[in-house]
């Protein structure tokens, strides 16, 4: 199936070309267009790279080598938290690699039940 074949990437290795972070296909046929755009954002403006956090972790610098941060400013029902937990879990699925920690999501009901 061509949809569920759709890849999106995070970082690839520049000289070999193979697939560092990419988000899981089950997620990525979920995602609109805006949304792809918006993980990646989020991704190059936080994290940047896996070189980048294994540099700040090294350095045990809160801002070392990473990014500064990022706000996502939608209107409502664009899919800002749906974006974050995107993130959250590709990150998670790469732990090794993002040593991500544990996060606790805080939304209303009505973003779960949507």
């Amino acid at each position: 199936d061509i949809e569920t074949s759709k890849v999106v990437v995070l970082e690839t290795n520049l000289p070999t070309n193979d697939i560092i972070i990419e988000i899981s296909s089950l997620i990525v046929v979920q995602l609109k267009p805006h949304q792809i755009d918006d993980v990646k954002y989020l991704w190059n403006q936080v994290f940047k790279s896996t070189s980048q956090i294994r540099a700040s972790i090294d350095n045990e610098s809160q801002f070392g080598q990473s990014g500064l941060g990022a706000i996502l400013a939608h209107c409502m029902g664009l899919g800002k938290t749906f974006i974050t937990i995107v993130l959250l879990h590709t990150l998670s699925c790469h732990f090794q690699l993002a040593h991500i920690h544990p996060v606790l999501v805080l939304c209303s009901i009505n973003t779960i039940l949507l």
